[in-house]
């Protein structure tokens, strides 16, 4: 579920000045920016209606926060998204030092949690993705 704020239009000069309208992602970051302007038309039934022409479309999403932790791991690696917007897909791959994956976990929630109890101790590289863009790698030593 997204969050729409709309702040109203100003005129100067008898010129509408630009509304700005953000949307809001789930986790309660703004995903999406649109500068949009209006104006009166005269309708086929001689009533002047207000339409709303969109001059600017910004994604904000580039930046999505997430995290891993513990670290060091035991048994549990938790893998966090704090910018998550529903209907999204992630992706985590474990590495070992040699840059071979040692495990996959495909997942649609916000915060998964990655079993690497039977993981050999040493240093890993933590990779996670979300719809299929890369955002962020970890170094993780396992216990």
């Amino acid at each position: 579920m997204s969050l729409v704020f709309l702040l109203t239009t100003l005129t100067v000069f008898g010129q509408p000045v630009p509304t700005i309208k953000y949307s809001y992602g789930s986790g309660g970051f703004r995903i999406k920016r649109e500068f949009i302007t209006s104006s009166w038309k005269q309708g086929s039934d001689g009533v002047s209606k207000d339409t709303f022409v969109v001059l600017t479309r910004e994604n904000l999403q580039e930046k999505i926060f997430a995290k891993a932790y513990p670290n060091p791991v035991n048994d549990f690696l938790f893998v966090e998204n704090y910018s998550w917007i529903d209907g999204s897909t992630a992706l985590i791959r474990v590495f070992d030092i040699s840059n071979k994956q040692i495990l996959e976990k495909k997942t649609s929630l916000r915060k998964e949690s990655v079993y690497m109890g039977n993981i050999a101790p040493g240093t890993y590289s933590v990779n996670y993705y979300v719809n299929n863009a890369h955002i962020i790698s970890w170094k993780i030593v396992k216990l």
